[in-house]
């Protein structure tokens, strides 16, 4: 939700920002943080398209899939991915814990303080990034995703 206003940036706050809204009050958000699906097939981009039909069209976020290409090639493709967010916090998120896709963005971690991969993605997970991403600190967001994703699955 836009409220309007002006944004500035805040002294002695690394990360965060200062929004003086048109009602006159003054809030602090964190800096929004970005997020890469790398994913088998057309999941990532299926989830995406399904959280935007329910909380609305997002930026930051971009998907990857491993379809027609290589270990080595989708390696390089997230390393490319990487590079373009090497100066945000980013989650990564990946479908399978151990698959190729897992296997290319732990081989980049390194390259970036600021990436945490996330494996086993679902629909809760992208809905609660895409919440509380401009509200909790990165660490925060991480954990809080993890338990959506966790608590997602029960049976019934």
């Amino acid at each position: 939700m836009h409220l309007g206003g002006r944004v500035q940036p805040e002294t002695g706050s690394l990360g965060s920002f200062l929004v003086s809204r048109n009602d006159g009050v003054r809030e602090t958000r964190l800096k929004m943080i970005r997020a890469l699906l790398v994913t088998h097939g057309n999941l990532g981009s299926e989830l995406v398209n399904t959280a935007q039909l329910i909380v609305g069209p997002q930026t930051g976020v971009k998907v990857l899939s491993n379809e027609e290409l290589s270990s080595e090639s989708l390696c390089e493709a997230v390393q490319g991915e990487v590079r373009t967010y090497s100066q945000d916090e980013t989650v990564i998120f990946v479908d399978v814990a151990g698959g190729s896709c897992l296997t290319a963005c732990k081989a980049t971690q390194g390259e970036c303080k600021k990436i945490r991969v996330v494996s086993g993605v679902n629909l809760p997970m992208v809905l609660e990034f895409f919440h509380y991403r401009g509200k909790l600190a990165f660490d925060e967001l991480v954990e809080r995703i993890l338990a959506k994703g966790r608590g997602g699955i029960q049976a019934f």
